[in-house]
């Protein structure tokens, strides 16, 4: 019923904006994944078909923001469409608070590729390695900028998502049953969330110290008593985190680090490294960037795949009309040896269309890596193309 009431929300909202004569902008995206290795099971899913239409509209009535952009995704597989509410929002802006009540994705961490202060937005568990793959909350959140270099923001979470699962025989199905999410607390959606983020840049660092209190995003997979589901159970979890990221001219260092505490356990998780800027060493007419990063967690989670592991990456922007982007990174795992492998390509074919080429392998994997090995056979190669309207 509380999907019901959104949809109609923001649809409602749409007809209202065209209505009245307002612009509606967006994209539709036209996705195509192919599994390159033919022996897999569940073939149709493997070469998988996705589209997904993102409308877009935006009204400044000057104090006061309006931001629709829901998403529509139709799979080719099973003719579904999913609805999403996208990063839709009202935004009020006084002086120097500011009022946002929406969906968004709440982004805390400040290293490029192995955060682990990111902990409030659920994963869509079809493609968790996707960089879209957070979900979105519904979220209220109050900034006051405190003085010229810094912020306070609160926020209130009240409810928990729910987020997509990869059915059986699926791509990235770890689970070797069917799963079903459940929330503790009141309504099946968990109690309400709170945080709290301080952000400033003094003496040319920049700080973020943030506090979490609410329902844990990483569940815990409990089968039911006659083993025909998993129960993936979200508890409550408390968490604090400091961010801190510094620049050198070319050079740029960042830190991370998380303390949790959840059902009864205390956990610790940090991350570190940086990037470097190497294009004026470079022959040719683009910017390379150099990134590299390490993260612990000491959680056993069963969804925690960034434990111990170390990442490698290259970055190169193209200086040429199309922006041309071109990235590469490996993450190694030091307990497991894993290695998985993704490259992305980005470019624009026109004013309005551009494409993303992604390729991504698992590579080197233990049997004894229980988080990675059931994704062996999930080797991809995607074309996703965007439409701009």
């Amino acid at each position: 019923m509380r999907d019901e009431v959104i949809r109609g929300t923001l649809l409602l909202c749409a007809s209202v904006a065209m209505a009245n004569g307002s612009p509606l902008a967006g994209e539709v995206e036209l996705d195509q994944r192919s599994h390159w290795n033919p022996g897999a099971t569940a073939q149709e899913e493997w070469n998988a078909r996705e589209v997904s239409i993102l409308p877009r509209y935006e009204q400044d009535l000057g104090p006061i923001s309006l931001r629709l952009s829901p998403r529509w995704k139709i799979r080719r597989t099973d003719r579904e469409a999913l609805f999403e509410p996208g990063d839709s929002r009202v935004r009020a802006t006084f002086r120097a608070i500011d009022l946002v009540v929406g969906w968004e994705r709440t982004s805390w961490g400040v290293m490029d590729a192995l955060s682990v202060m990111d902990i409030v937005d659920p994963f869509d568990w079809t493609d968790p390695f996707e960089e879209r793959a957070r979900v979105e909350r519904l979220v209220t959140r109050l900034s006051i900028a405190a003085w010229e270099s810094g912020t306070f923001q609160l926020m209130l979470f009240p409810w928990f998502p729910r987020y997509p699962t990869p059915r059986l025989g699926e791509r990235f199905n770890t689970m070797p049953l069917p799963s079903r999410q459940v929330v503790s607390g009141d309504r099946g959606r968990g109690t309400p969330s709170f945080a709290a983020r301080w952000s400033a840049s003094l003496g040319g660092f920049d700080f973020g110290l943030v506090g979490y209190r609410g329902v844990d995003r990483d569940p815990d997979p409990v089968p039911t008593e006659s083993w025909d589901a998993i129960r993936l159970v979200h508890g409550e979890a408390t968490a604090a985190g400091l961010g801190v990221a510094k620049g050198f001219d070319a050079l740029i260092l960042r830190g991370e680090f998380l303390a949790t505490e959840a059902a009864g356990r205390r956990d610790l998780a940090g991350a570190a490294g940086g990037e470097l800027e190497i294009g004026q060493w470079v022959p040719i007419q683009a910017g390379v960037v150099l990134v590299g990063e390490y993260s612990f967690h000491s959680k056993p989670s069963a969804t925690e795949i960034l434990q111990d592991d170390v990442y490698g990456g290259l970055r190169i922007d193209f200086q040429n009309t199309a922006s041309t982007r071109l990235e590469a990174g490996w993450v190694r795992d030091l307990e497991y040896r894993t290695l998985v492998q993704r490259a992305t390509l980005s470019q624009n074919l026109s004013d309005r269309v551009s494409v993303d080429l992604v390729a991504q392998s698992f590579i080197l994997v233990d049997d004894a890596d229980g988080r990675i090995s059931p994704l062996r056979g999930d080797d991809y190669v995607e074309a996703r193309f965007q439409f701009r309207f």
